[in-house]
């Protein structure tokens, strides 16, 4: 009869989890192994590799609510379950973004040892916020959109408001997650499109680009050469400093 493990591989995980954080992707396996009561050997028994073993603690689990989330769907007041969601959302990226930077970060991350694929919990996560949108939508409840965009614009604005924190830059935006969130949802509800007006000033293609790339419109001759000025059709990227 095979002797009990004394430590599982979850407590491991737990123990190098928070030693990957405190001490970041270069930290040795031997400090994990000291705090659990290992050898180093018998982490690489277990684990491998420093980098599966690196991958398995970090990588950040699903919200707890994922399987049940389709169960609100046409209960109780849409705005309200979306502001639910929002909270939990943040409450989520709150959690998972010091390990997500870890890995994003570290020389340790490689397809091979941090392979998930359609698993990954952020993937799962999508995937069921769109199914309670799509049964939403089905039920009239919601307009019928692409609902994977939607749901990919709610996780997206959830993960700013932690990442603000993350950052030290929440000050800056002083809002409460249910403040925020229902600012959110009443967006996502009531839309932002206004009426169009047919008297503002027309804009052409080349002066929009020069405004997202940060460039300046010039003037090009027949050579390719250009000089600065108005009233060209070619746009010189990066030019407009200052």
């Amino acid at each position: 009869m095979a002797r009990r493990r004394s430590v599982s591989d979850a407590q491991i995980l737990e123990v190098a989890r928070e030693v990957f954080i405190e001490e970041g992707p270069g930290a040795a396996t031997s400090q994990v192994a000291a705090r659990v009561g290992l050898s180093e050997a018998a982490i690489f028994k277990r684990f491998g590799t420093k980098q599966r073993l690196f991958c398995e603690a970090v990588r950040p689990d699903g919200p707890v609510w994922v399987g049940a989330l389709g169960r609100l769907a046409g209960r109780g007041e849409l705005r309200e379950t979306l502001v639910e969601l929002v909270v939990a959302l943040i409450a989520f990226y709150r959690e998972v973004l010091p390990r997500l930077m870890l890995v994003w970060s570290s020389q340790l991350r490689t397809p091979e040892a941090c392979a998930v694929g359609e698993g990954h919990p952020l993937v799962r996560t999508v995937r069921a916020v769109s199914g309670l949108l799509e049964a939403e939508a089905s039920l009239g409840r919601l307009v019928a959109h692409d609902a994977e965009t939607v749901a990919r614009g709610l996780l997206g604005a959830s993960m700013h408001f932690a990442f603000a924190e993350f950052v030290e830059t929440a000050d800056f935006f002083e809002e409460s997650d249910q403040a925020y969130a229902r600012s959110l949802v009443g967006m996502l509800l009531e839309g932002i499109g206004g009426e169009l007006d047919a008297s503002v000033e027309p804009m052409d293609a080349v002066e929009r680009r020069a405004v997202w790339s940060g460039g300046v419109l010039a003037a090009c001759g027949e050579d390719g050469s250009c000089a600065a000025g108005g009233g060209a059709d070619r746009l010189v990227v990066g030019g407009g400093g200052g």
